[in-house]
């Protein structure tokens, strides 16, 4: 029991490093990564952050939306 909590306190703390950085380039690595594999999920970027799970439990970082957002404007405006 105390492990699952360190491992989804560990997870949890992976993404939300990564909204405070506004690293945009590992979050797209990571979805790369998920479509290669097949996910399916994967078939959007905010699709398939919105289906990650820390110990069962979505991922939820408002600090990931803004990186979400930015990167579907720059692939999908005009």
């Amino acid at each position: 029991l105390l492990l699952r909590g360190l491992r989804a306190w560990r997870c949890r703390s992976r993404w939300r490093r990564l909204g405070e950085r506004g690293d945009a380039q590992a979050l797209l690595r990571a979805w790369r990564d998920a479509v290669a594999r097949g996910d399916p999920d994967a078939r959007t970027l905010r699709g398939w952050v919105r289906a990650q799970r820390c110990a069962g439990a979505a991922i939820g970082d408002p600090g990931l939306a803004p990186l979400v957002e930015a990167e579907e404007a720059r692939r999908y405006a005009r």
